[in-house]
C-alpha cells in the first residue's frame, strides 16, 4: 500500500499518475481519495479490474466503465503506460478522468468519462493506493504520481491552448480598464515561409512589366495570444470560471488546425503576378522577393480576417459568454467549413473548395474542450 497525505486538507484534487497492469491481473489496483484518518473512501475510488478502467459510482452504487481502452502489458522490462488525470471537488458531485490511449501520455482535449463520486462533502486529507487481488505473477507499476490541489490548476484543454496559441494572460485593474471591456483575447496569425520564384520581363507600351510566379516549398504557422481579464480573476479557481472559458474558446478559434491548412494551401495556388516596373524601386533579387512576399502574405492575411470574423460570429451566437451553446463541439466544428467561409464572405473561397472535401482537413479538429 502506498499513501499521500496532504500537508493541508483541500476542496479541490488533481491526480495524474501514469500505470501499466500484467495481463493477468484480475484487479489490479485501487486508487481512493480519503477523508481524516484515512478510514473510508471519500469522492474518488478507481480501479482496473479484468483489463478495464473503472470507477466506484456514488449513485449506482456500483463499479462502472471509464474506458475499456487500455492494455496490459506483456513484458513488465517493457511496460505499456497509460496516463490518467483525475479531478474531484468536495462539494462537486461529478468526478472527471482524463485517459490517453495506450502507449501515449497525451491527455484528450475532453473528459474520456464524467462520473458520480463515490461520496461527497469531505476534504481531501489523503489519496492511498491498494494492490487488487492478483496472481503470483501480476504486477502493477505506477510512475509520476502527482496529487496536489487543484484550485489554480487548468483543465487539459485549456492547457494545450496555453502551450500551442502561446498564451500570455494578464490581469487588468478593472477601475481603470476600458468600462464594459470585462475580458478580451488579441490574437496576431503569424507565418514564416520558404519559397522558390521565377520571373520574366516584357515591355509593354512603353512600360517595363515584371511577372513573378512564387513556388511554396513550406510554410510554418502560428499564433501568438495575449488574454486580458479583470484583476479579479487572478485568484485560484480562476480556470473553472465563466468569462475566463469564454476567452479561452475565441483561443480555440484561432488555433484551430485548418487554419494552417488554409494558408498552405492557397500559397501553392499563386500563378504569376504582375507589376508595372518602377526603377526608384529598384530590382533584381530585391523585387522579386518583394512581390513573392506580399502575395503569400495577401492569402495569410486574409485567413486572418476570417479568424476575428469568426471571433465576431462566435461573441453574437453566445452573446459574449453569457448565453451558452448547447453543442459547443458541433458549433467549432463547423467553423471553416465551407458554409462558414461563404457567411464569412471568404475572399479566396474558389481556391479551397478542394480542400475543403478532403478527409485530413473534415478530420482537423479544433481545441475546444467539452
Amino acid at each position: 500500500m502506498l499513501e499521500t497525505r496532504f500537508a493541508k486538507p483541500t476542496n479541490r484534487l488533481l491526480l495524474d499518475l501514469c500505470f501499466a497492469f500484467s495481463e493477468d491481473s484480475g484487479e489490479a489496483f485501487v486508487i481512493q481519495t480519503e477523508r481524516r484518518g484515512g478510514t473510508r473512501a471519500t469522492q474518488v475510488r478507481l480501479a482496473v479490474q479484468d483489463g478495464k478502467l473503472v470507477h466506484f459510482d456514488g449513485d449506482a452504487r456500483a463499479w462502472t466503465l471509464i474506458t475499456d481502452q487500455i492494455e496490459p502489458t506483456l513484458d513488465s522490462t517493457k511496460p505499456r503506460w497509460h496516463r490518467i488525470e483525475i479531478r474531484a471537488e468536495r462539494k462537486t458531485p461529478e468526478v472527471e478522468f482524463w485517459v490517453s490511449p495506450p502507449g501515449s501520455m497525451v491527455l484528450p482535449e475532453k473528459p474520456t468519462a464524467t462520473l458520480v463520486a463515490h461520496k461527497l462533502g469531505s476534504l481531501f486529507h489523503s489519496v492511498k493506493l491498494m494492490c487488487g487481488t492478483q496472481s503470483p505473477e501480476a504486477f502493477i507499476l505506477l510512475d509520476e504520481v502527482v496529487a496536489r490541489d487543484a484550485s489554480d490548476i487548468p483543465p487539459p484543454w485549456i492547457r494545450r491552448l496555453l502551450e500551442v496559441g502561446r498564451v500570455k494572460v494578464e490581469y487588468y485593474d478593472l477601475s481603470k480598464g476600458r468600462r464594459g471591456m470585462g475580458g478580451l483575447t488579441k490574437y496576431w496569425l503569424r507565418a514564416h515561409y520558404k519559397y522558390d520564384y521565377r520571373y520574366k520581363w516584357r515591355r509593354e507600351g512603353g512600360e517595363r512589366i515584371v511577372s513573378v510566379k512564387p513556388t511554396l516549398r513550406t510554410v510554418t504557422v502560428w499564433t501568438d495570444h495575449r488574454v486580458y481579464i479583470p484583476d479579479s480573476y487572478d485568484r485560484p479557481g480562476r480556470w473553472n470560471r465563466g468569462l475566463m472559458r469564454h476567452e479561452f474558446e475565441h483561443v480555440a478559434i484561432s488555433t484551430d488546425p485548418r487554419l494552417k491548412m488554409l494558408i498552405d494551401h492557397l500559397c501553392r495556388k499563386i500563378g504569376w503576378v504582375e507589376r508595372t516596373y518602377d526603377a526608384e524601386e529598384g530590382g533584381g533579387t530585391a523585387l522579386y522577393k518583394q512581390i513573392s512576399l506580399a502575395e503569400l502574405n495577401k492569402r495569410r492575411n486574409a485567413v486572418s480576417t476570417l479568424v476575428q470574423r469568426n471571433y465576431k460570429f462566435f461573441d453574437k451566437v453566445c452573446r459574449h459568454g453569457r448565453k451558452r451553446i448547447e453543442d459547443r463541439r458541433a458549433f467549432f466544428e463547423g467553423l471553416y467549413t465551407r458554409e462558414n467561409l461563404e457567411e464569412m464572405q471568404f475572399p479566396y473561397l474558389e481556391g479551397v473548395l478542394d480542400l475543403v472535401e478532403t478527409e485530413a482537413y473534415r478530420s482537423a479538429r479544433p481545441c475546444c474542450g467539452d
